[in-house]
């Protein structure tokens, strides 16, 4: 069953992953272990109807739910 969009804690734990932290410091920042902020990822992916964090982070992007991280080459230019 598709969801229109994921839990807080899921979009919370997915944003933290795009700014590019890894996941051991996502547990602990939120407090959770690492196995919690896997099986939260599992059931985003599952929520959104895609089999890979790489398609979730798309997905997550396209529909608005995250912010997409800005690179360095492009931090300070206006986006198109």
């Amino acid at each position: 069953m598709l969801d229109s969009s994921l839990t807080p804690k899921q979009l919370t734990i997915l944003q933290l992953l795009l700014d590019g932290k890894y996941l051991k410091q996502v547990a602990l920042e939120l407090q959770l272990t690492q196995e919690d902020v896997k099986v939260n990822l599992f059931r985003a992916r599952q929520r959104a109807g895609v089999e890979t964090l790489y398609q979730l982070v798309a997905v997550s992007v396209l529909r608005g739910w995250c912010t997409p991280p800005v690179s360095l080459e492009t931090a300070g230019r206006p986006r198109p």
